[in-house]
């Protein structure tokens, strides 16, 4: 359920949506795919807490970006004067003044829906498929304090990283969701150290598992992660290409690593970044800023790089 308020965008899910319809609102699409990416596998269950929350957020940010698209509009008129709104809310216990308050808001909403915006947003469309940092095949080397990789967003450098280490992964696979958001499935390899790593030791090193307490389940699994690696967070991070290898999609494809390749409307677009995969573990030491028992380690050797390769 989230968080949620009186207002439209005091709820987890009408952010969610809004940041959602702005990412996808980045591709040419028609209002009606626009609509139906954003609203998901949840668009027509009315049963659904979240429905009512979710069309009134979609049909604002159709407003918001001067779109016309018929139904949004009247799904959320509906939802707001047949007291589907107000029934869900008064469920989750929204007290007999915050509904009058509720009331005020959704009542402002219809009379801001009668007139186009008079600002609208613009679309800031993608005029190609973003690019890949580096291609399936691809080992690379990064440094790393205390284990963790650098955050490619903290660019003040306010969390105070500064480089002691180094780790390596192998980008296994790239694509593009939808043909235009590209995503990477990265490797985080068993060499890691003080020095930057050769090609040599990298390719006779193997994918790492995942420490056992950052998976729901209890049970480790390969640290393999899908996400995005632009060339711009790739740069800040301080990524090195050290050489590629010859992949075998065959031997890709049946790694025990449950990665899907692909997303979907109810996932992050584009894909989340990957920082968190490339943070390496040893026993007894704590990475810079991760929480974790002292008594966790990294079990290494689970799948080495070269059973991956096509035979030479």
């Amino acid at each position: 359920m989230g968080a949620w308020g009186v207002q439209l965008y005091q709820s987890d899910l009408a952010l969610d949506v809004r940041d959602r319809f702005a990412v996808w609102s980045r591709i040419p699409l028609s209002p009606d795919k626009l609509v139906a990416a954003v609203a998901g596998s949840a668009a027509d269950d009315r049963t659904d807490e979240d429905y009512p929350e979710l069309w009134l957020a979609l049909a604002d940010q159709l407003h918001v970006y001067g779109l016309e698209h018929e139904e949004a509009f009247a799904r959320a008129r509906e939802i707001i004067v047949d007291g589907l709104d107000a029934a869900t809310l008064s469920a989750r216990g929204l007290s007999t003044r915050d509904s009058a308050k509720r009331a005020v808001v959704l009542e402002a909403l219809l009379q801001r829906w009668t007139k186009p915006h008079p600002k609208p947003k613009r679309r800031k469309l993608l005029e190609a498929p973003e690019a890949h940092a580096f291609g399936a095949g691809t080992i690379v080397a990064y440094p790393t304090c205390g284990g963790e990789a650098a955050n490619y967003a903290d660019v003040k450098n306010r969390l105070g990283w500064f480089p002691d280490g180094w780790g390596s992964a192998l980008i296994v696979a790239t694509g593009h969701e939808l043909g235009w958001f590209a995503w990477s499935a990265a490797a985080r390899l068993s060499v890691h150290g003080p020095t930057m790593p050769s090609l040599k030791q990298v390719l006779d090193a193997s994918i790492e598992n995942q420490p056992w307490d950052m998976n729901p389940s209890g049970k480790g699994t390969l640290a393999v992660q899908i996400g995005s690696l632009s060339p711009l967070h790739a740069g800040r991070m301080g990524f090195i290409s050290l050489g590629s290898v010859d992949l075998a999609p065959d031997k890709v494809a049946h790694l025990d690593a449950k990665f899907e390749i692909g997303i979907d409307a109810t996932k992050p677009v584009p894909p989340a970044t990957m920082h968190g995969v490339f943070t390496w573990w040893e026993p007894g030491v704590k990475p810079l800023r991760e929480r974790r028992s002292d008594e966790i380690s990294t079990p290494r050797g689970v799948c080495p790089v070269k059973s991956l390769c096509r035979p030479l």
